[in-house]
């Protein structure tokens, strides 16, 4: 009977007991960091300490060998010398019956050490093993409470995948997403890629069904035509969005030293994104921002774009970006400017597309009227706004005002606690009528902002109802991003149906 890719990663995801060997009494160990953090992180499983030297490791029992532990043990994770792994313990984890490994000590093909590495994959196969590694950083699975990184970072579970040839970004994703809100399925490190590739890893995820969105961070593609097969079908179930690095003589250098990987030529790469329909993306907050988006809203139908904003020069520039990235910003329908200009613009705003308020009190027309407006019209296939502020900004401000200019009733602190209150209740409103409309139109909208992310609560209120807020210049290219994904993807799709 055939194991699945998937069913070869399940103890990785699940496992009910794991051995580590390089935890120790001192704390400044990768060993020691992996184990403190699936404790604090709350894996419930049992967790097995291998040291030649103590008995007990951070009130744990320790043991020996692996081969001393009674009961099974369904992963192991090894952050001591390799040369020993190659040696003596790989054989004994064989021997175990242990099938899945993760290997974060380096030393091996990025250094030159082939003999090691041939030493290691014979081993492998002969136990028929899943190994990541070596030089990778370990694993992160929330729904199963493994923080097996050296990050003392917990995140609730979610439905985005991360497989990474870097294991310092496998790591530090875990930073990013505090300022890019979004929810971790598995972050997968694959280090060297000794037996075990991104080819491997995004088998498994196809059919992970906690997976529905995967990041791929890749210094080079072992195995390009497998590569292709597997990301091709991949993608038509779930979004792929990836970001190739080691491209330039440096960029080379650092990547055959890291992970002993050997680049894909960049022009390469673009024609294998153009034929899989994976999303290629310039850098890290794209690619974060990408796969963020796509978690939260739907998928645009088409190319228009209606901008919505309170500023002429930042809705001019979303509109500049969207045309440079291939969407479209169409001048409205006569009936639709007559209807927007008629019942929600001041006289100083415009109809055309962009649609701008300028200044307006009510802000029920910036977030509800206006955007049902152009859903309802049918014109528009996605929304990119401009201009959100929080309250606690606007309260501040009048807070830290000189006493001379604190005359007025409005300023006394229960007006201001009033207008906070107000404005709080406004933005829930207004925030909850527009996910109703993207529910109900299935059209993705986004927000944009010059705001101070991690302390804006207008911001924070808008990601808490789904609705994402992103940089104006970052806006036009992710929805851009998301667009050609779906057109490759329905292409493909009725490509197959004429077959």
């Amino acid at each position: 009977m055939t194991i699945s890719k998937f069913e070869k990663f399940e103890k990785f995801f699940k496992p009910k007991s794991i051995a580590v060997y390089g935890a120790s009494k001192s704390f400044m160990r990768f060993g020691s960091f992996n184990t403190i953090n699936l404790i604090i992180g709350g894996y419930k499983g049992k967790i097995y300490p291998i040291h030649p030297k103590y008995d007990t490791i951070m009130g744990l029992k320790a043991y020996k060998s692996i081969l001393d532990i009674p009961d099974e043990v369904d992963m192991v994770c090894y952050v001591a010398p390799i040369k020993v792994l190659a040696d003596k313990i790989m054989e004994e984890i064989g021997k175990k019956g242990v099938k899945n490994v993760i290997v974060v000590s380096a030393g091996a093909d990025e250094i030159g050490n082939y003999e090691i590495s041939r030493k290691l994959k014979n081993i492998v196969e002969k136990y028929n093993i899943t190994m990541l590694g070596p030089n990778c950083i370990g694993l992160i699975v929330p729904k199963s409470k493994i923080y097996m990184s050296p990050m003392p970072i917990y995140h609730p579970p979610g439905n985005i995948s991360i497989i990474s040839q870097s294991g310092s970004v496998a790591a530090h994703i875990l930073l990013g997403i505090k300022q890019i809100p979004f929810r971790l399925a598995r972050v997968i490190s694959v280090g060297n890629c000794l037996t075990t590739d991104l080819t491997d890893c995004l088998e498994a995820l196809e059919d992970d069904p906690e997976t529905k969105f995967i990041g791929l961070y890749i210094e080079g593609i072992r195995r390009g035509k497998k590569f292709i097969e597997v990301a091709k079908r991949v993608a038509l179930k779930k979004p792929i969005v990836a970001i190739e690095i080691g491209q330039s003589e440096a960029g080379k250098r650092a990547a055959l030293s890291h992970t002993a990987a050997i680049s894909t030529p960049s022009n390469l790469f673009s024609h294998i994104c153009h034929q899989t329909g994976i999303i290629q993306v310039e850098n890290t907050i794209e690619w974060l921002n990408t796969l963020y988006a796509m978690s939260a809203v739907p998928l645009p139908k088409g190319p228009r774009v209606g901008v919505v904003t309170i500023g002429g020069g930042p809705g001019t520039l979303i509109a500049d970006l969207c045309e440079k990235y291939g969407l479209k910003v169409p001048l409205l329908s006569e009936k639709t400017q007559e209807i927007i200009k008629n019942k929600y613009l001041p006289v100083t705003g415009s109809s055309k597309n962009p649609v701008d308020i300028t200044f307006d009190t009510d802000w029920s027309n910036f977030f509800k009227n206006i955007p049902k407006t152009l859903l309802e019209s049918g014109e528009v296939d996605a929304i990119i706004f401009y201009g959100i502020f929080s309250t606690n900004f606007w309260v501040k401000v009048m807070e830290d005002m000189p006493d001379h200019l604190k005359g007025d009733d409005l300023f006394k602190s229960d007006s201001l606690k009033e207008m906070e209150s107000g404005m709080s209740e406004l933005y829930h409103q207004n925030f909850r009528a527009l996910r109703r409309m993207i529910k109900k139109y299935q059209i993705p909208v986004i927000m944009t902002g010059y705001n101070d992310r991690p302390i804006d609560d207008g911001v924070t209120l808008a990601r808490e109802y789904g609705i994402p807020v992103f940089y104006p210049a970052e806006g036009a290219k992710i929805m851009a991003n998301l667009w050609n994904y779906n057109k490759w993807k329905q292409s493909i799709l009725k490509m197959e149906s004429k077959i």
